[in-house]
């Protein structure tokens, strides 16, 4: 075999990597891309560190006897900040049905004491690095999942029209009018 058929042999192998490994990245990105839980999809039950220090798991945050949304943001997201008074609002509006917490994907406690101060929230807020976001799924800030004491998601809500979304479904969920 001369060294001009092996140099086209290699080239031709590489073309075939090359265009298979592109493939495999349209593939992963096109059908396999990441889509947020849905009602059905069970939350998972990581340890989160709550504003006073202590460590405790999603499913404590989610004990209580009403449904808990779940409100998952980053203290460093401009629209986040932007919402979070009405988080405070749509938590005292609908106080006898919905038990509002936060997890801040931050491992920055000045950022996080920040954000709490400024937004004037009061809810309990449990700080968390990027690991939940990944296995909640959450493609967004801010992401608000609904879930039921066994951390079952009943309805997620994604994004910027995530705070208007809850309160509506909330109203025809609740029949409030």
């Amino acid at each position: 075999m001369t060294v001009r058929k092996i140099l086209g042999h290699l080239v031709l192998l590489l073309i075939v990597l090359a265009l298979s490994a592109g493939a495999g990245f349209l593939w992963k990105r096109t059908w396999m891309a990441p889509t947020p839980l849905t009602t059905g999809d069970t939350l998972p039950n990581g340890v989160v560190h709550l504003h006073n220090g202590a460590a405790v798991r999603i499913a404590e945050l989610a004990n209580n006897e009403h449904l808990t949304g779940l409100i998952v943001f980053s203290p460093t997201c401009g629209s986040c900040g932007a919402q979070a008074p009405s988080w405070e609002k749509i938590g005292l509006e609908f106080s006898d049905a919905v038990v509002l917490k936060g997890i801040a994907v931050t491992q920055e406690e000045d950022f996080l004491n920040r954000f709490i101060r400024n937004s004037s929230i009061s809810f309990e807020v449990g700080r968390t690095d990027d690991w939940f976001p990944r296995a909640a799924k959450v493609l967004a800030f801010p992401t608000i999942y609904v879930v039921d004491r066994g951390l079952n998601v009943r309805v997620g809500f994604v994004g910027d029209t995530a705070t208007e979304d809850f309160r509506t479904w909330l109203r025809t969920t609740l029949n409030d009018p």
